[in-house]
C-alpha cells in the first residue's frame, strides 16, 4: 500500500510540474541528436573526433537510464494505446525476451546482452505518448534535420578529403548508413506532393544531394530503395505533382550513375590529370562484374550458414548472440554475431515458431501503417517515418539494419504514430 502511495505521489508531482516534463523532453531530444551522430558518423567521428565519439558513447547509456526512469514511471501512459498496439508490443517483448533466454543458456552472455539492446528505445514508448502531438513532431524534425545535416556534411567532407589525399572523387561514400538519408528525402518528398503546397526549389536541391548521397553507397539495394519510395510517393501524388515525381526519379538515376569516369559530372568534377596523385580506378558496375560476383558471393555464403542452422534447431533456434565460429572470420570481429542478411539471421536465433509469428507481427504493422499513409488527412512528417520504417526493414534482410538501436528508435515514433488513439489529423502538420 505504501509502494502504491509513493508512486501515486510521484506520479501526481511530475504531471502538476511541468518542468519534469520538459527534462524529459530535453533529454530525449539530447538523445535523439547523439545516437544519429553515434550510428551515422562512423568513421568521419572516429578517426577525427576521437574524443567526441567517446563521450557520445558514454552518454548514451547514462540517458537511457534516466529515460527509462521516466517510462517506469509513465508506465500507465500505456493505456493510451489501441488493443492492436499492446497486442504488438506484447509479441515483440515475448519474441526479444526468449531469444535472450535461449542465448543465454547457449552463448556467451556479452554477445547475448548487446545482441538484446537493439530494441531498448522500445522503453521510449511511454515517455512518447505522455508527450503532446507538437512536442512529438518537435522531436521527429530533430532525427530528420540532425541526418540531414551529418550525412549530406560527412559526404561533402569525405569527397574533399579523398580530393586533397588522391587527387579524385571517391566513388563510395557513407555505406550501409547512407540508407537513412531516405527519411529527410521523403519527407522533403511528401511536402513537395501535395496541391495545397507550391515546389519549394531549395527543397528540390536539398533532394537532389540527399539522391546524390544514397547512390555514392554504391548499393543496388539503394537503388531499389529509391525506386520503391518513388512507387510508394507516385500513388500518394495528385495532380500534376506526379509528375515531379517522377522528374526526381530520373534525376536520382542520373545522379546515382553520374560517376562513371565517362559521365558529364564526373568529368567536371574531376581535377585535371596533372593534379592527381594516382589515376583513378573506374567505378565498379553494381549489376555484372567482379565486384558485384564477390557481393553476392559473400551474401550466398550466409545464406547457406543461416539454414543449416534452421536445418539444426528448425524450432527452438540458436538463441541471441550466436555466430558461427567456423563462418569467414567473423569471430575477430567486435559484434560477430551480426550478418548482413539481418533479419534471416535474426530468424535463425529466435526458431521457427516464433519466427513465422514475429515476421506476421511486421506484415501487419507494415501495412497498416502504408494504409495511413493513403489517407488524405495523414500528416506527412508522419507518413515519412512510416514509409521509411517500411523500406528499412525490407533493407534488413540484405543489410545490418534491424538489429540496430537507430533502427529501433524510429520504429518506437512510427509505433506511437499508429496505434496512440488520437482525433483530428492533418496532412500539412
Amino acid at each position: 500500500m505504501n509502494i502504491m502511495t509513493t508512486e501515486l505521489k510521484i506520479k501526481n508531482f511530475i504531471d502538476e510540474n511541468h518542468h519534469i516534463k520538459n527534462l524529459a523532453y530535453a533529454l530525449l531530444a539530447v538523445y535523439l541528436v547523439l545516437i544519429t551522430l553515434d550510428y551515422s558518423g562512423d568513421y568521419l567521428i572516429n578517426n577525427i573526433f576521437t574524443d567526441i565519439q567517446n563521450l557520445i558513447r558514454k552518454a548514451i547509456p547514462l540517458l537511457f537510464i534516466i529515460l527509462s526512469i521516466f517510462s517506469i514511471i509513465n508506465i500507465k501512459k500505456l493505456k493510451l494505446l489501441s488493443n492492436s498496439g499492446l497486442v504488438i508490443l506484447s509479441i515483440l517483448l515475448v519474441v526479444f525476451l526468449y531469444g535472450t533466454i535461449i542465448g543465454l543458456k547457449e552463448n556467451y552472455w556479452i554477445n547475448v546482452l548487446n545482441d538484446a539492446r537493439c530494441i531498448i528505445p522500445l522503453l521510449f514508448i511511454p515517455v512518447l505518448l505522455s508527450f503532446t502531438e507538437s512536442k512529438l513532431r518537435n522531436l521527429k524534425l530533430i532525427i530528420i534535420y540532425t541526418i540531414l545535416v551529418l550525412l549530406l556534411s560527412k559526404l561533402l567532407l569525405s569527397q574533399l578529403n579523398h580530393v586533397i589525399i588522391y587527387g579524385y572523387l571517391s566513388w563510395k561514400v557513407l555505406l550501409k548508413n547512407s540508407v537513412y538519408l531516405i527519411i529527410p528525402m521523403t519527407y522533403l518528398y511528401l511536402l513537395n506532393i501535395n496541391k495545397e503546397n507550391p515546389i519549394n526549389k531549395w527543397h528540390v536541391i536539398l533532394i537532389f544531394l540527399l539522391s546524390w548521397g544514397i547512390f555514392e553507397g554504391s548499393s543496388r539495394l539503394f537503388i531499389l530503395n529509391i525506386i520503391l519510395i518513388t512507387a510508394i510517393l507516385f500513388f500518394k501524388a495528385n495532380s500534376l505533382k506526379k509528375y515531379f515525381v517522377i522528374l526526381i526519379a530520373i534525376l536520382f538515376a542520373y545522379v546515382g550513375y553520374s560517376y562513371k569516369n565517362d559521365s558529364l559530372i564526373y568529368k567536371i568534377l574531376l581535377p585535371s590529370k596533372s593534379t592527381r596523385l594516382i589515376e583513378p580506378a573506374p567505378a565498379p558496375n553494381l549489376l555484372q562484374g567482379d565486384y558485384f560476383d564477390r557481393s553476392l558471393n559473400h551474401r550466398q555464403v550466409q545464406a547457406k550458414s543461416i539454414l543449416s542452422r534452421l536445418e539444426m534447431k528448425p524450432i527452438v533456434g540458436y538463441g541471441l548472440g550466436y555466430f558461427n565460429e567456423n563462418y569467414s572470420d567473423y569471430y575477430l570481429l567486435k559484434y560477430p554475431y551480426l550478418l548482413e542478411l539481418d533479419m534471416p539471421n535474426f530468424i535463425s536465433k529466435i526458431g521457427l515458431f516464433f519466427g513465422v509469428i514475429y515476421t506476421l507481427t511486421w506484415v501487419f504493422f507494415l501495412f497498416k501503417g502504408l494504409k495511413y499513409v493513403y489517407q488524405s488527412n495523414s500528416k506527412a512528417i508522419d507518413s515519412t517515418f512510416l514509409i521509411c520504417i517500411f523500406v528499412i526493414y525490407l533493407n534488413s534482410f540484405f543489410q545490418t539494419a534491424h538489429s540496430t538501436i537507430f533502427f529501433w528508435t524510429i520504429f518506437s515514433f512510427s509505433f506511437v504514430i499508429l496505434f496512440k488513439k488520437k482525433e483530428n489529423l492533418n496532412f500539412n502538420a
